[in-house]
């Protein structure tokens, strides 16, 4: 039997698709929106995973460490974004969440004590969403918890931050703090694209985050 080509086999799964009872789905609790639904996939599978302590996965699995840190504040919802997020949270909210994660860190640090930082990535959410004196605490306490000296730093920046009026303020804190790399998340450079996912900029400020990044980078 031949493989299907791509246009069969997409057909094919559009057809399956009008079969699949949404009622059914919602009624147990399996079909939620895009504000709060989370994909999650894991590879190997967590069936094939044995049991792991955290002593033997910072020792054993890998001689240098990667660090992820979320930021799940944004100002708008995506249609495309599945990431744990909350939309335009007060400012009291975002400073509890820094003194948390700042604990968090404090649990890690002794035990990557020593370890060489490979990456490290703030992530969202949207980290640029934080205000200059917030980026400021935030990166005062990572830096402080551990060493990025020689890490690639990579740091997720929304096109609307240059409608702020402390945005340089804002990338010299990130520089300041370490940022070697900056994410802009230009999912299209087509406005109707962009409209369809809920997006309320333009390609033109993905732009001119861009040029304004490198050259002050």
């Amino acid at each position: 039997m031949n493989a299907p080509s791509y246009s069969e086999a997409l057909e094919f799964a559009i057809d399956r698709s009008y079969e699949i009872n949404l009622d059914m789905l919602r009624s147990r609790n399996l079909h939620l929106d895009t504000h709060n639904d989370y994909l999650v996939g894991t590879y190997p599978p967590l069936k094939a995973m044995g049991d792991l302590n955290a002593e033997r996965l910072l020792t054993q699995v890998a001689s240098s460490i990667d660090l992820y840190f979320h930021i799940p504040f944004c100002n708008q919802y995506c249609s495309f974004c599945h990431f744990a997020k909350e939309i335009n949270p007060s400012s009291e909210r975002v400073e509890r969440y820094l003194v948390a994660l700042n604990k968090e860190m404090s649990w890690s640090d002794a035990a990557l004590a020593g370890r060489d930082v490979e990456t490290a990535f703030f992530g969202g959410g949207t980290p640029s969403f934080l205000t200059n004196h917030q980026l400021k605490t935030l990166f005062d306490m990572t830096n402080q918890r551990f060493d990025l000296s020689r890490a690639e730093v990579s740091f997720e920046l929304h096109p609307s931050l240059v409608k702020h009026a402390d945005a340089a303020d804002r990338i010299s804190t990130l520089l300041r703090g370490g940022v070697n790399r900056f994410v802009l998340g230009v999912q299209s450079l087509d406005w109707n694209i962009l409209r369809i996912q809920s997006w309320s900029r333009s390609s033109e400020q993905s732009f001119r985050v861009d040029r304004w990044s490198l050259c002050r980078g």
